[in-house]
């Protein structure tokens, strides 16, 4: 409760709770049972909201993270670089069992690829490039034209500019660190070889898992938006475009406005008339 108040004080929330006036519920005959009611508007705030939101956090961290799941995320950093680098003993089949009946692979068979791929990856892991899917970070610099700008301009824009720079710096170095952690670079590795086919399945099952479900439950989101009460009768073809259109809003927002207008007049000839007359 102390966290909230500090972060209701620093975001300007109201920490005061509306006192409202009790509602008497009718006893009906025979009834001997009497709800309790709260006198405290923060404790009913606490039962009603705070409560029920740590039930609905934990129910849902216990379907996600069950005990298989944990047991095949613990069985995939056998395959990240950083344990394939490593002075670590090669993984054996009961280390691996649950992940390779999960994604219906042969537990020898992956286990012999990884026994001779792993050292033929300590020696070729600094020649494998990932730099194509590094985006490249371009660091906009702007001057002033104006030579009669006050010093104490000058100096917060330079500040500005310096916190930017080291932003950028940060940000680059992440991104590298992502690319040496993850599983790309075996990948990358194993395709050049050509010689693991179990373990090239297995690493591609890797590098397409989604870190989170984040974007998939926001496009469920969009579709009580999209498929609302006036539009009960649209076809199965019109609703999947627009739920593309409401999802993948940013590419959505590089296509210019002409080219849609012209595309959606090229779909009729009553359409294209109206747009041409007005």
């Amino acid at each position: 409760m102390l966290k909230a108040r500090d972060f209701a004080k620093a975001h300007d929330i109201s920490i005061e709770f509306e006192m409202k006036r009790k509602r008497k519920v009718k006893r009906m005959a025979g009834e001997i049972a009497v709800d309790e009611q709260l006198d405290s508007p923060e404790d009913s705030y606490k039962s009603k909201v705070f409560i029920k939101s740590l039930d609905v956090v934990l129910m849902q961290l216990n379907e996600r993270f069950t005990e298989t799941n944990i047991t095949i995320l613990h069985e995939m950093h056998f395959f990240a670089p950083k344990y394939l680098l490593s002075d670590l003993p090669d993984c054996t089949v009961t280390c691996i069992e649950n992940i390779c009946s999960f994604y219906k692979l042969d537990c020898t068979v992956v286990v012999r690829e990884y026994s001779a791929f792993r050292p033929l990856y300590r020696q070729m892991h600094t020649l494998v490039s990932v730099t194509d899917l590094l985006s490249k970070i371009h660091v906009a610099t702007t001057t002033l034209p104006d030579l009669s700008v006050s010093d104490e301009i000058k100096t917060t824009t330079n500040e500005d500019n310096a916190g930017d720079d080291h932003d950028t710096d940060t940000e680059s170095e992440n991104i590298s660190n992502w690319a040496d952690m993850s599983f790309i670079k075996p990948l990358r590795a194993i395709t050049d070889l050509s010689g693991f086919p179990a373990l090239s399945w297995l690493y591609t099952i890797l590098v397409s898992l989604a870190v989170t479900s984040s974007t998939a439950e926001r496009t469920m989101s969009r579709v009580r938006i999209i498929k609302n009460r006036l539009r009960t009768t649209m076809l199965d073809e019109w609703f999947s475009s627009l739920v593309i259109v409401a999802s993948e809003k940013d590419i959505l927002d590089m296509i210019p406005t002409d080219s849609i207008i012209d595309c959606f007049a090229a779909s009729s000839d009553p359409l294209q008339k109206l747009l041409l007359t007005n």
